[in-house]
């Protein structure tokens, strides 16, 4: 088994979604969207939410968001994929969702 960190770049997700007009798509179970994209012998280890940099002899492999690319990101990339909007709608987090601390968080009924 390959063990798989992700690195999701939350800025271009966001204004790949936005530029989609796919707002219904903010409420995001981004471990479920992760798993959605691994190979049959890859296993997720953790996701990390934030604009990242490229580690120095890791292997990278790029899950694009919609109309977003970097080639900067792509040169070093050892390989890549789109996310469609399939793995988006399948990886929509429950309307509530309870914070560790007990908190409800409630999906919004629309976004701005």
């Amino acid at each position: 088994m390959n063990r798989v960190l992700s690195y999701i770049d939350g800025l271009n997700l966001y204004h790949g979604l936005r530029s989609r007009e796919w707002k219904k798509y903010y409420w995001l179970d981004l471990v479920g969207l992760t798993q959605r994209l691994l190979k049959q012998q890859q296993i997720l280890e953790a996701v990390h939410y934030f604009t990242s940099t490229i580690l120095p002899k890791k292997r990278v492999i790029v899950a694009w968001p919609p109309e977003r690319r970097s080639e900067d990101l792509r040169r070093a990339a050892t390989a890549s994929t789109s996310i469609s909007e399939a793995a988006l709608r399948l990886s929509q987090l429950p309307a509530t969702v309870t914070s560790e601390s007990g908190h409800l968080l409630k999906r919004p009924k629309e976004w701005h």
